[in-house]
């Protein structure tokens, strides 16, 4: 009997593995979006629902001049940090997107 759950196990994996291979080289995204994206769902013309990402146009900019900054030479990560880690309300990146609201980032 454990031979069984040992070969479903190893199958089941294999498999998970396959799907998240086909999904990437599709263009399709595994898991959470990253910081400045959102996870998007819509359906194709055949009535499929297709996931994938779209820039957050609250969060992008903030994402790209963090990277310019850093490039210049003139930031360091942690000032970076400091200056980006606010309350959401004021427009940082503490907090992620979500349809539910939103949540810390761990």
């Amino acid at each position: 009997m454990s031979s069984i759950a040992e070969f479903y196990s190893r199958n089941l994996a294999t498999e998970v593995i396959k799907g998240m291979s086909q999904k990437a080289a599709k263009g399709g995204t595994i898991g959470k979006a990253p910081i400045g994206y959102l996870n998007t769902v819509f359906r194709d013309e055949v009535g499929r629902e297709v996931r994938g990402v779209s820039l957050d146009a609250d969060r992008s900019a903030l994402v790209e001049w963090a990277f310019k900054a850093y490039a210049s030479g003139d930031w360091t990560i942690t000032q970076l940090a400091d200056e980006l880690w606010f309350p959401p309300n004021r427009g940082g990146l503490l907090y992620a997107a979500s349809r539910s609201g939103a949540t810390v980032f761990s």
